[in-house]
């Protein structure tokens, strides 16, 4: 049984994922795990391989929903993105990781916030 954060969690991955291949992104995966890492999505455009972390919330609070990625967690992404690449012999692609974020208000509507490159 899925928890009310785990269900909002994935409706905001399913959401985030139709916008990218709206915007010409080709998902590649979805929910990739890397050793002891997860990758929300990958995509693939133009420019190369896109890493995407997602983010989901109810309501809109004060502060950005990117600020709730501290350092810890921008590193392990980036450690989980290095390995997919290395495992699937990518390292020599151009790629980066997005962040998008998906804040839910009332009666269904939502709100998506994309951060090209997110992490430098």
């Amino acid at each position: 049984m899925w928890t009310a954060k785990q269900k909002l969690g994935k409706k905001g991955e399913e959401i985030a994922a139709q916008y990218l291949e709206k915007k010409g992104y080709e998902i590649i995966g979805r929910n990739i795990r890397v050793g002891r890492g997860e990758i929300d999505i990958i995509a693939k455009n133009k420019r190369g391989i896109v890493f995407v972390e997602v983010k989901t919330r109810k309501f809109n609070k004060e502060f950005s929903i990117f600020d709730s990625v501290g350092y810890a967690k921008k590193e392990k992404i980036i450690e989980t993105c290095e390995n997919w690449l290395y495992e699937n012999n990518l390292e020599r692609e151009e790629w980066r990781i997005d962040f998008v974020g998906i804040t839910f208000k009332v009666d269904g509507i939502f709100e998506i916030e994309h951060l090209e490159g997110g992490i430098n």
